[in-house]
């Protein structure tokens, strides 16, 4: 091992990768709360792969997404990679969050990110449930929270599936 690995962190995202037996990591926030207090969010950029075999962290900087907390991630075996959902993230220690329903996909091979880009679908939200269903090559999203608030919860109960080969959200009822 060489020492490097992220630093403590919640409310990101990461996914189990069996092929080269990684774990990748995105986002989250390295902030800590003090007396109780709600320390200013971070939205971290850094993705982060752990190659299980040889006990070895790799930090991986820049490019998009943009710095994300509470989104969700799969890993798409059909296309070996990772695909992030949803989350959120704020400029500035106050106010609304901006929260996101874009669908993010890092390719594995190549570790890049790149934006995949849907028909309309879910509404932007926080700590939804997904799942990645590989017979039918689809990213199943299920509820989640629709508040910008940090103090605020509006919780959902929709259901969405996205064809990952025509890019096209489907609402199941």
């Amino acid at each position: 091992a060489n020492g490097l690995r992220p630093s403590r962190r919640s409310e990101h995202a990461g996914i189990y990768e069996p092929i080269g037996q990684q774990l990748i990591i995105f986002g989250g926030t390295v902030a800590v709360p003090v007396n109780c207090g709600f320390p200013t969010s971070t939205f971290e950029t850094e993705t982060w792969v752990y190659d299980t075999r040889c006990d070895h962290w790799e930090v991986l900087t820049g490019g998009p997404p943009t710095g994300l907390a509470r989104h969700q991630a799969v890993y798409d075996s059909t296309e070996h990679r990772m695909l992030v959902f949803g989350g959120r993230h704020r400029v500035g220690g106050s106010g609304n969050y901006t929260l996101h329903d874009a669908v993010w996909g890092f390719d594995i091979e190549t570790e890049t990110w790149g934006e995949i880009f849907t028909s309309s679908g879910p509404t932007p939200r926080i700590n939804a449930g997904v799942a990645y269903d590989p017979t039918g090559h689809r990213l199943m999203v299920f509820g989640g929270n629709s508040s910008a608030s940090g103090f605020g919860y509006s919780p959902l109960q929709d259901l969405w599936s996205l064809d990952l080969e025509s890019k096209v959200w489907t609402a199941i009822d």
